[in-house]
């Protein structure tokens, strides 16, 4: 039975594999990825799961809790992130220059559930994407995206890399797949801050970054709802203030 050894490959092993070197039957080798999912909470925002290309589909029944392990890294980006990921950590404030990481740096995440589902994370019987969901909590640090600069008094973007393993074989379409290690990031899924369009205006010299929402066209009236958030939502990043808290879901219930 076919195994597919699927292992981070260096760029140049990954442009020569990609030409069209094939594995068996499979298609073309090619490096897997994730992407991450930030959602916001009462407490702020936080990583719950993130979505592994497999590379093939895969029965809901293949995966399950103990399939793998994820491991991520906490870190203050020394550039602008990764431009293959062009999601909110592109967006990060200037001001983390000497920022300090609070909380866990680095560390396992605890895994509470996985399963088989579409590229865009929703659970189906038959497909191509992981699923796995961790654990977060106001008190756990490993799972958030968010840093409290003390410098600042902001809450700035962290860069979280993460590196998923598979400790059980999987059975596949066309034989099984195994020692699959993932650390290339695709993207980031953000349900709130991508409703939003984020802008900015200059007068005097003086530019002002925002985000703006615009409501379902309903035919009803929509309140204007102005809210006073606190300092660590402050500074010039605009999509602070929508992850920092769950205001904005709460208004728009």
């Amino acid at each position: 039975m076919r195994k597919t050894p699927w292992r981070y490959l260096s760029p140049i092993a990954v442009a020569l594999l990609s030409v069209g070197f094939t594995v068996g039957a499979s298609a073309s080798f090619a490096v897997p990825t994730y992407r991450t999912v930030t959602e916001v909470h009462d407490w702020g925002a936080a990583i719950p799961r993130v979505i592994v290309d497999l590379g093939e589909n895969i029965a809901a029944s293949a995966v399950d809790q103990d399939t793998f392990k994820v491991y991520v890294k906490r870190r203050i980006p020394t550039v602008v992130a990764n431009a293959q990921a062009k999601d909110m950590y592109t967006k990060l404030s200037s001001s983390v220059g000497d920022m300090k990481i609070l909380g866990d740096t680095e560390g396992y995440r605890e895994i509470t559930n996985a399963y088989i589902a579409d590229k865009d994370g929703n659970r189906v019987k038959y497909g191509r994407y992981a699923v796995i969901e961790m654990k977060v909590g106001p008190t756990l640090t490993l799972g958030s995206p968010l840093n409290f600069n003390i410098k600042t008094m902001h809450n700035d973007w962290v860069q979280c890399d993460y590196m998923i393993t598979q400790i059980k074989t999987i059975a596949a379409q066309k034989g099984t797949i195994d020692d699959l290690v993932v650390t290339n990031l695709l993207g980031n899924i953000s349900p709130i801050v991508d409703d939003f369009t984020f802008s900015e205006e200059t007068n005097d010299d003086i530019t002002m970054k925002y985000a703006s929402f615009e409501p379902a066209k309903d035919n009803k009236k929509n309140p204007l709802i102005i809210w006073l958030h606190g300092m660590g939502e402050g500074g010039n990043d605009p999509t602070i203030p929508i992850s920092a808290n769950k205001a904005f879901t709460t208004m728009n219930v």
